[in-house]
């Protein structure tokens, strides 16, 4: 009986909230630190979904190991009710980089593509034109990157994500 009542309180509320409008049109910011330093754009090409492209350096180990660009479609999937700004959303896209520093050597090929998926909370403030995110992305990297001596090919899973501030210039 418990478990029927907490379900249908939970629908009542998701489907209340499954309709809505993006809080803002589109917004420029960066994205760091846990893989890279990234600018990044988001724009919203329709009520719950946007684009996402972000251009950066990765972290090496001794230095930016590489200069990576990857571009995201995200979809809102659920807005939070009781805190007005907050919603969840996921998707996924591709990524291209190209390795640099003292890691060019270390890798089979110059250029690596990718896909990832891609899932995060993001804030949007009423007040101020400020929009915070926090994201995952793991990838599968298709062409290149894997290590010259790994034969399991473990080292062609990789992923992307951080913490994003962006500032919201269309609304």
């Amino acid at each position: 009986m418990k478990i029927k009542i907490i379900t249908s309180l939970f629908l009542v509320v998701f489907l209340n909230t499954a309709s809505f409008a993006q809080d803002y049109k589109s917004a420029v910011g960066v994205r760091g630190p846990f893989s890279g330093v990234f600018a990044n754009y988001k724009t919203y090409l329709s009520e719950k979904g946007g684009i996402d492209l972000s251009a950066g350096f990765n972290y090496g180990f001794y230095d930016f190991g590489n200069f990576d660009v990857n571009a995201a479609y995200q979809y809102d999937v659920w807005k939070v009710p009781f805190l007005e700004g907050l919603n969840l959303h996921v998707g996924g896209g591709v990524y291209a980089y190209i390795w640099t520093g003292s890691y060019k050597n270390t890798y089979n090929s110059l250029l690596n593509v990718g896909l990832m998926g891609n899932v995060g909370w993001e804030y949007t403030f009423s007040n101020i034109p400020l929009n915070l995110s926090v994201e995952y992305s793991p990838g599968f990297t298709i062409l290149g990157g894997k290590y010259a001596n790994d034969v399991s090919g473990l080292s062609r899973f990789t992923y992307h994500g951080g913490l994003t501030a962006r500032y919201i210039f269309a609304r």
